[in-house]
């Protein structure tokens, strides 16, 4: 489902990653550009030299274009995690999310327990939290999280949980913002606790879901799925 069309992107070329959070780019005459990178995954598979990064202007300290997918074979991997959040409200406000069909957006960045989740949600009676997770690395046809170990993906999962059994609704969503995505799983050879985690959470009420979305060749931001397959074993 076509939902929206990215008009202001251009396409650079990796020379180097510099540290988590920057890549050294170039154009086709040979200028250079310093991209901001906002994924701290490694993302090897989509970031290495001479791989064509999507970015749009940015006019910043020491960087001067932001990152926003990664360009492969059957369209763009939405890799920018704050424009996966950004699309991902607005498909909940359009009501392309079903398992959100009847609640809101009720707040942001939301303090737990010296943690924070993504949103708080509420419906007419019921208020929940709620926490996405990119999940942009491949491997075949099947999304992946986390790529590199994650303590704090581990202490969400365990917030998550600690809430549920409070009575609140709660939910972790991983964004398989991937055009070759066809099913989801924690990366489990690269951190096994992120499994087990999510295993008990879900034997403990902690709703667990993918969604899938990603750009393609020309921009457009394709809807594909609000329940991609998951497998935890």
């Amino acid at each position: 489902m076509l939902i929206d069309k990215f008009s202001d992107l251009f396409r650079l070329k990796v020379i180097e990653r510099l540290n988590r959070f920057t890549v050294l780019l170039v154009d086709n005459n040979g200028t250079k550009y310093l991209g901001l990178l906002r994924n701290t995954g490694k993302l090897k598979d989509l970031i290495y030299p001479d791989a064509v990064l999507v970015c749009k202007k940015w006019s910043r300290p020491k960087t001067n274009c932001l990152i926003i997918g990664a360009e492969t074979k059957y369209g763009i991997a939405l890799i920018d995690t704050y424009t996966q959040m950004r699309v991902f409200e607005k498909l909940a406000n359009l009501r392309y999310i079903s398992w959100l069909k009847d609640y809101e957006i009720l707040k942001k960045e939301v303090t737990i327990d010296d943690s924070r989740l993504d949103y708080m949600i509420g419906s007419k009676d019921t208020i929940g939290y709620m926490e996405l997770k990119s999940a942009v690395f491949m491997n075949n046809d099947t999304a992946m999280y986390p790529d590199t170990p994650s303590e704090r993906g581990i202490r969400h999962i365990n917030l998550l949980k600690s809430i549920r059994e409070m009575g609140y609704r709660s939910i972790i969503s991983f964004i398989a913002a991937h055009p070759t995505a066809k099913q989801f799983r924690p990366y489990w050879e690269v951190d096994p606790k992120i499994r087990e985690g999510l295993i008990n959470a879900k034997l403990k009420g902690v709703e667990i879901y993918a969604v899938k979305y990603y750009l393609d060749l020309d921009g457009n931001l394709i809807f594909e799925t609000d329940n991609l397959p998951i497998i935890l074993d």
